[in-house]
């Protein structure tokens, strides 16, 4: 592998550095998130589309990020009512899994959940929170969907997301649609 040297090198004074381009800093990181997964034994990457919804903008800008870089496709909404939006106008658009936050201003993350099942039974939904506790206070019917406590690292909410993608449930449900 060949590495650039930063920009304010001198390469007349270290001509031992390759003056070839190098991969981007995206590019490198995902060369190194594979090589970690690998050797962890997880793969992380996907193709999947990812619904993200959370209040709090840098969070969804975070999980935008891990995920694309990690190849997955990401659709972002500030607010329960934003996501709902985005359901009824376009009843179309392939998410394969929601990834929620349980506390939200109008429309909490449990009762979005809620209201998008209505309109796509099969949708997997993951819950995100800063408090571990609130997942226990989830309605009865959403106790067994998945909860990553915030903050997350990349590994933790790849690995959410691949486990409830991979289910053998989820795969059959992915090949009816």
């Amino acid at each position: 592998m060949k590495v650039a040297p930063p920009v304010n090198v001198d390469l007349r004074l270290h001509p031992h550095l390759s003056a070839q381009p190098a991969r981007s800093t995206v590019e490198m990181e995902r060369t190194v998130g594979v090589i970690m997964d690998s050797a962890m034994g997880m793969i992380l990457e996907g193709s999947e589309t990812v619904l993200v919804v959370d209040d709090e903008l840098f969070i969804v800008s975070v999980a935008h990020d891990i995920l694309t870089r990690h190849g997955y496709r990401v659709l972002g909404a500030s607010s329960g009512p934003e996501a709902l939006h985005l359901f009824k106008s376009w009843p179309d658009l392939k998410i394969d899994v929601a990834l929620l936050d349980i506390v939200m201003p109008v429309i909490t993350g449990p009762e979005l959940a809620l209201e998008l099942q209505k309109i796509r039974p099969n949708l997997p939904v993951i819950f995100i929170s800063a408090y571990p506790e609130i997942a226990e206070q989830r309605p009865q019917q959403l106790r067994h969907l998945q909860f990553v406590s915030k903050p997350f690292t990349s590994v933790k909410l790849l690995g959410k997301i691949r486990e409830v993608l991979d289910t053998p449930q989820r795969r059959e449900a992915s090949k009816q649609n």
